[in-house]
């Protein structure tokens, strides 16, 4: 009897020290999943053949999901981008579409990492120019950003800003298909969950 009660204080005190080594080390911020909005302003590299820029405005929601929780310093996710574009720079044009996003993570400290981020999609555009065609187009992007955690109203949020290229062009579908390329820099504010 005694041994029974020895074994169960042991196994009692085993579980409450796992438990107080789990409160004290809280999933990575990049194995956390994330489900929030995004802007981006896309910043004309030349003019197009018409004398006028190609400079969208982009807002859309972002999902990222990783791929494997990382044990250290890196991680690849996922991220979904479903996304609208007003065309600042001409009047009444537009773009939509879905971005599907791999981003390499690397932790800076408990609150912060960087995101090497490449993705493409499928796109619709209304705007013809002698560059390129209108109608269905892919859009590859090529980013650089930095994340950091945030609590607001006691929730858990991740701010990033980012910045990189832009590329829009159909996979010579449709004639003319010279693309059109943006910097682009961008800002997003999304919900972190467990």
């Amino acid at each position: 009897m005694k041994f029974k009660l020895a074994l169960i204080i042991i196994f009692f005190s085993f579980s409450v020290h796992a438990q107080k080594y789990k409160e004290y080390n809280p999933p990575k911020l990049i194995n956390l999943n994330s489900f929030g909005g995004f802007s981006e302003l896309g910043i004309p590299m030349y003019e197009l053949p018409e004398g006028n820029t190609y400079m969208p405005l982009i807002i859309g929601a972002t999902y990222n999901l990783p791929l494997w929780q990382a044990q250290k310093k890196f991680n690849i996710s996922t991220e979904f981008k479903p996304q609208f574009a007003y065309i600042l720079s001409t009047t009444g044009n537009y773009e939509f579409g879905l971005n599907v996003m791999f981003n390499f993570n690397f932790q800076l400290g408990q609150n912060s990492y960087l995101s090497y981020k490449m993705s493409s999609g499928p796109h619709y555009i209304n705007i013809e120019t002698r560059r390129q065609a209108k109608g269905f187009i892919f859009s590859d992007n090529f980013f650089l950003g930095y994340y950091h955690h945030l609590k607001l109203a006691h929730q858990d949020f991740v701010l990033g800003g980012y910045g990189g290229i832009r590329h829009i062009s159909n996979a010579s579908i449709k004639r003319p298909n010279g693309g059109i390329n943006n910097w682009m820099i961008g800002i997003s504010l999304a919900k972190l969950f467990q």
